[in-house]
């Protein structure tokens, strides 16, 4: 005890102790609510730091998927005109091979954005000139789409063609890879995008045409040199030749 404690006798128990260890455990129920509320101080601290990193996170992830949209609306338009030059150019690429592999026969090219196909091989012979014509559509895609083939048929009608050929680098799940070409309705064959296959694809396309046009030749009146219309091609329904058929 020290010389100013006194002695303090608990009412309820009459026990006496010092004034000191009262003062003490005074003095240790404040430390503990000091240290509550310290606690308590801080976790308030804490939460509304969480709450201001939560805000600028939030803000950040707002402003990102901001920045990557409009990424994305400037870099759309960027591969559409990719897509349509990467197009433009197999186009180009399969109009140069006709040509130069077929060099007796005319290449006509359909003008971008007009209706038909790409390009038009009108096949000639040393004695009429133009006897038949093939219809070709190029495709340069990652899926192959069925609606191609209806609509290369359509521009088929539309223009008296009876061949078609749809060179695609897709290629549909039935394709016939033994053959190297999968034939479809209405005289169309789908070529795979190898200009060995397709060169001998039209070869044996040519052929049928010109053995068509010379056996008919014999039977009717052959029309005019210079006829606009084409009554000698091969008729619908005839099998074109496979590859590595004679």
């Amino acid at each position: 005890m020290t010389e100013k404690s006194f002695k303090i006798t608990c009412p309820k128990c009459n026990h006496e102790f010092s004034s000191d260890l009262f003062e003490d455990h005074v003095e240790q129920h404040r430390e503990g609510l000091r240290a509550e509320e310290r606690a308590k101080a801080q976790q308030e601290a804490d939460r509304k730091v969480a709450e201001k990193v939560a805000e600028v996170e939030k803000k950040s992830e707002i402003q990102n998927k901001r920045m990557l949209a409009k990424a994305q609306d400037i870099s759309r338009p960027l591969q559409q005109k990719s897509q349509e030059i990467q197009g433009e150019v197999q186009e180009q690429q399969l109009e140069d091979f006709l040509k130069d592999k077929f060099p007796n026969d005319q290449v006509q090219e359909i003008k971008k954005g007009a209706q038909g196909s790409d390009c038009i091989l009108m096949i000639n012979s040393p004695e009429e000139g133009v006897i038949a014509r093939i219809c070709f559509e190029s495709k340069n895609t990652k899926e192959y789409k069925k609606e191609w083939e209806g609509k290369l048929l359509e521009d088929m009608k539309r223009e008296n063609i009876d061949y078609g050929v749809l060179v695609t680098r897709a290629l549909p799940k039935d394709f016939d890879k033994d053959s190297g070409q999968q034939e479809r309705p209405g005289n169309i064959v789908i070529a795979p995008l190898d200009y060995r296959i397709l060169h001998t694809i039209v070869e044996g396309m040519r052929k049928v045409c010109l053995q068509s046009w010379k056996a008919k030749a014999k039977t009717i009146q052959k029309p005019a040199r210079n006829s606009r219309s084409f009554p000698t091609s091969p008729p619908r329904g005839r099998r074109l030749l496979r590859l590595g058929q004679p």
